[in-house]
């Protein structure tokens, strides 16, 4: 397997985040500079190619930090698939706010 450009930090944070305007609850399992893997309560029965024909390979994580809300912008790059349901995102960062990188940190 090929190793990560960035080393994942193992966290458990609950987080929301926004696909397609609607905000869904998650826990964010484990994060870098990079990426981030979400363990999602969104559980979807369906095909991985119905998977992408229906979502936007974009998404928004939400976390509460230093008394405010940090919003960071997501690619979707793979789900996830568990007992026949979706409910993992694995995503990559892109174009994180300066503060992103303050509060990976701050773990």
């Amino acid at each position: 397997m090929k190793e990560r450009a960035f080393p994942r930090r193992t966290i458990n944070i609950q987080a929301d985040f926004i696909y397609d305007k609607v905000r869904y609850a998650g826990t964010v399992m484990n994060l870098s500079k990079k990426g981030m893997y979400i363990n999602t309560e969104l559980r979807l029965p369906l095909g991985l190619n119905l998977i992408h024909t229906f979502f936007k390979p974009e998404l928004e994580i939400i976390f509460p930090f230093n008394g405010n809300i940090l919003k960071v912008p997501l690619k979707v790059r793979r789900f996830v698939k568990t007992d026949g349901l979706y409910n993992g995102i694995g995503a990559d960062v892109y174009n994180p706010p300066e503060n992103y990188f303050v509060f990976i940190n701050s773990l």
